[in-house]
């Protein structure tokens, strides 16, 4: 299967092309790909797994080198040479693997509905049709925050999530920053949450700062990590590609990377 081929399919299941979110990010564009690996990122463990399983095009979901975004201009970028990148690239070109971003456009197909779906929310209509798909906010039947934290951790299989707000805030709406829609970088997504009447936030990931901003207006939120809240989606991406295309599509699970001691 031929690179092209599969940017066109997601294309004409997209209605639209493909975003500058969406790169072949090393390799040879030109190849014929044996199998696809589909990952939230990678890393020697996903590489390793990839070529366990004949996987010749690995499609990454974040940024494939550090920093993030890999953006520096004028010169050759001094970062290739930081010991991760460099590693990382002589694997890849020792397996003979060609990596592809798929950013934003796994999250429209699935990746933002499969994390709501996960966690049993019901999606209110969109204000307008000129909001994005992420510009809504669902219905819950919990009558309070506290009782959101609880649900969200035994559907997301966690044993902790870091929160801000009072737990007996009573609430009817929730707004899902997925990803790192909650980061304080985003935190313009999440007033237009907060003006299309959510009660509270559940994030995929946040920090202190968008913290900060939910608590300066008593809204209570809480984040689940990156990785967990789009794994779902990247889950059911591959499952969908596996349906679709003439090659096997292998998801490759990345757990969360930080821990509560």
């Amino acid at each position: 299967m031929k690179l092209f081929e599969l940017v066109d399919f997601l294309e004409s299941k997209l209605g639209h092309p493909l975003g500058d979110e969406e790169y072949l990010s090393y390799g040879d564009a030109t190849r014929d790909f044996r199998n696809i690996s589909v990952s939230w990122r990678i890393d020697n463990h996903v590489i390793q797994k990839a070529v366990e399983h004949q996987c010749d095009l690995l499609v990454h979901h974040e940024a494939l080198l550090h920093p993030y975004p890999l953006l520096e201009r004028g010169s050759e970028p001094r970062t290739l040479s930081w010991k991760v990148n460099a590693e990382k690239l002589g694997a890849l070109r020792d397996n003979g693997l060609s990596t592809f971003r798929l950013h934003a456009a796994a999250d429209e197909l699935f990746v933002f509905k499969a994390f709501a779906d996960k966690l049993g929310l019901t999606p209110l209509p969109r204000e307008s049709k000129n909001d994005a798909y992420f510009h809504r906010v669902f219905r819950t039947d919990l009558p309070t925050f506290g009782d959101l934290v609880r649900h969200v951790k035994k559907a997301m299989n966690l044993p902790w999530v870091r929160c801000c707000g009072d737990v007996s805030t009573k609430i009817r709406t929730v707004g899902l920053p997925w990803g790192g829609m909650g980061l304080f970088t985003n935190v313009g997504e999440t007033q237009k949450l907060v003006e299309l009447g959510a009660d509270c936030l559940v994030c995929g990931e946040s920090d202190s700062h968008a913290f900060c901003y939910a608590a300066e207006q008593n809204l209570p939120a809480m984040d689940t990590s990156h990785e967990l809240s789009e794994n779902p989606g990247l889950a059911a991406f591959s499952d969908w590609l596996r349906n679709h295309l003439p090659v096997d599509v292998v998801f490759i699970e990345t757990p969360c990377v930080w821990r509560w001691e």
